[in-house]
């Protein structure tokens, strides 16, 4: 069984290549990855602008060292990102970006506890 920081660099690894796929995807084609998630058109800028940030946080989770300060920058970038989807949904009732905003919400959660662990080893 892995031990605790194992499980926080497997789990930095595998938000790492989450983020360089979503934040591709908002970055190249932001209306397209939208409406995968009921959002409206013309949100185009803030999704490519998240897009660019989890670019960003995607190189340094995947190619720097330590890790944990990038997987903090993970978990402060997502509740603005949250907060943006759920006011575009109930800006333009697309319900389905309350489940997509509590995802991220739990994903911050998950992403500080490996953080901890992480930056207790230094790592």
């Amino acid at each position: 069984m892995p031990s605790r920081v194992e499980r926080a660099e497997i789990a930095a690894t595998v938000v790492g290549v989450v983020t360089l796929g979503a934040g591709a995807a908002l970055t190249v084609a932001p209306a397209a990855s939208g409406r995968l998630f009921g959002v409206p058109g013309g949100a185009d800028a803030g999704l490519r602008a998240i897009g660019v940030v989890d670019l960003v946080i995607s190189a340094g989770l995947l190619g720097a060292r330590p890790r944990w300060p990038w997987l903090l920058a993970r978990a402060l970038a997502n509740p603005p990102t949250a907060l943006y989807l759920a006011a575009l949904g109930r800006r333009h009732g697309a319900r389905v970006l309350y489940p997509v905003a509590a995802f991220i919400a739990g994903a911050t959660a998950a992403d500080l506890h490996a953080c901890r662990d992480l930056r207790a080893e230094g790592r």
